[in-house]
């Protein structure tokens, strides 16, 4: 009796497959972390001591920032920074308390 060969199947994988090769860009909430006390204090010592109210020059600030380096660095760099601070010991740069 002759042995049949394995079977073969025809499929598409899909979208989730093709992604698997291409890095996502980093979604990042800025309007959450702008208005943390730790990211105003990373701003404002970043943007050499600005004048005024925090609301008026933190947009511009944000959107100089991630045109220069792009939102992972600037990330990377607050959080680099907030964990080299050691001010909020319990807080991770989300403001979310650390368990």
């Amino acid at each position: 009796m002759q042995e049949k060969p394995p079977t073969q199947g025809v499929g598409v994988q899909g979208i989730a497959s093709a992604k698997q090769g291409i890095s996502q860009p980093v979604q990042v909430d800025w309007n959450h972390i702008a208005r943390l006390p730790s990211f105003e204090m990373f701003a404002f010592e970043k943007s050499q001591n600005p004048i005024g109210d925090v609301d008026k020059w933190m947009p511009q600030f944000l959107q100089n920032s991630i045109a220069q380096v792009g939102n992972e660095t600037l990330l990377a760099e607050y959080c680099q920074w907030h964990e080299a601070k050691g001010c909020w010991p319990n807080e991770t740069p989300m403001g979310e308390l650390r368990t």
